[in-house]
């Protein structure tokens, strides 16, 4: 079972066939947070109303907790049916040990945006600015865990926790941070805090990744990253994708002008070509082998779908109007795209 939810406009959908199908669920309102599912019935909702839980699988809902003004709740995760915590934002943590049916406040000063449940007991939350925070008493209080002091647009997205101290939380601005001591302490992966536009490893340990103005190649599985000597042209140009088949082999693209830079000796020097002329940047690109490839190129105006078969140096166009943003290809015959609010 899949849930998709579309907070903006307070839709969720459901699939119990890994994604070939997908089934509207009634929604409690239009300002949907957050999901939580903790069985195929049972499940909870953060909006900026409060608090809904369902307890047949999403057909009705059942407000718990109502709030009556603007700040509403951003982020709710449960540990099982009973305990849970949901985050109102700038300054309150919810914790309910009774499935719902009451809650208690614990003050953060700073928006939450996940929550990751180690076991009962032990917890993490990451939020606005790089800050973490951690409970060790099953959210009754909660204390500072983050690398530093608060930073502007550092803002953290995700984490997990593989035990009460050994965990990785990730954010903007490419940020990959690891503890092994509960937030004591922080190690960065990444060597940019510029967002990360694509990643792609040729081999189990050579792995190449891209940012607006810079390409990082690692040879140790991801654990350090270095700066290859390459830019791009002009001075709105970015890199976009990158494409790597082995070790040394690949290329990566970039906007403005579209270009396409390909490398046969690990970034050690580059081959410049502009396929196909006209095209500003690419927004899907897959590639099947080291030959076969498929790209969907745009400018502000025009958009189409292009082939290769030489590895990127020539580009056929196979199709127009398709306004794709993401591709996968499977083999040469069965791929997929998304396109605004369809796959």
């Amino acid at each position: 079972t899949i849930l998709l939810v579309d907070t903006d406009r307070g839709k969720i959908f459901k699939s119990t066939n890994r994604g070939d199908t997908w089934q509207p669920l009634s929604s409690p309102n239009t300002n949907i947070r957050s999901v939580d599912f903790i069985n195929s019935n049972l499940g909870f909702v953060a909006s900026y109303n409060g608090i809904y839980r369902t307890v047949d699988g999403g057909n009705n809902w059942q407000l718990v907790h109502p709030i009556s003004t603007s700040a509403g709740l951003l982020v709710i995760k449960f540990y099982n049916d009973q305990v849970g915590y949901a985050y109102r934002e700038f300054d309150q943590m919810l914790r309910t040990v009774d499935g719902g049916a009451t809650w208690t406040i614990s003050y953060l000063p700073d928006d939450i945006s996940d929550i990751f449940f180690v076991d009962q007991l032990n917890a993490y939350a990451v939020g606005e600015h790089g800050v973490t925070y951690r409970t060790v008493n099953g959210g009754i209080n909660w204390t500072w865990a983050s690398s530093g002091a608060r930073i502007y647009q550092h803002d953290l997205y995700s984490q997990y926790f593989f035990n009460d101290t050994t965990g990785i939380v990730v954010g903007a601005r490419g940020r990959i941070l690891k503890t092994s001591n509960g937030g004591s302490s922080w190690t960065q992966s990444s060597p940019t805090y510029i967002d990360v536009t694509d990643i792609s490893f040729g081999t189990i340990n050579t792995g190449y990744a891209t940012t607006w103005n810079n390409i990082y190649k690692t040879t140790n599985k991801g654990q350090t990253w270095s700066p290859l000597a390459l830019t791009p042209v002009g001075s709105n140009s970015r890199f976009d994708h990158c494409i790597f088949f082995n070790a040394d082999t690949g290329f990566v693209t970039a906007t403005d002008q579209l270009t396409f830079y390909k490398t046969v000796n690990g970034g050690q020097s580059w081959n410049t070509s502009y396929p196909p002329a006209g095209y500003d940047y690419v927004s899907g690109i897959s590639f099947i082998n080291s030959t076969t490839g498929y790209a969907s190129f745009r400018t502000s105006s025009a958009y189409g779908i292009f082939k290769t078969t030489d590895g990127g140096t020539a580009w056929q166009q196979i199709g127009s109007y398709q306004n794709y943003h993401h591709l996968q290809f499977l083999n040469e015959q069965t791929g997929y795209a998304t396109q605004y609010r369809k796959l």
